[in-house]
């Protein structure tokens, strides 16, 4: 087994990435690894985040959607 150079990337919608929305790291065999992003909220209502990440012949992805309330109203 040989580690992995993994690309990420981070798309949003309703959000402001703060952070770098893509991130390159090496992951070594039989591990994980975590990437994180800080974001804001640009107004209440929809938002959408899309995460991919690939290394060669590999490639996974997520979409969620979530809303935004205002401040104080949970």
């Amino acid at each position: 087994d040989t580690p992995l150079d993994v690309s990420s990337n981070l798309v949003t919608d309703g959000l402001r990435l703060i952070s770098n929305g893509e991130r390159t790291l090496t992951i070594p065999p039989e591990s994980e690894r975590r990437v994180d992003w800080i974001a804001s909220v640009e107004a209440a209502g929809s938002v959408r985040i899309k995460m991919t990440a690939s290394a060669g012949l590999y490639s996974d992805g997520v979409e969620k959607s979530f809303t935004a309330y205002p401040h104080g109203v949970e």
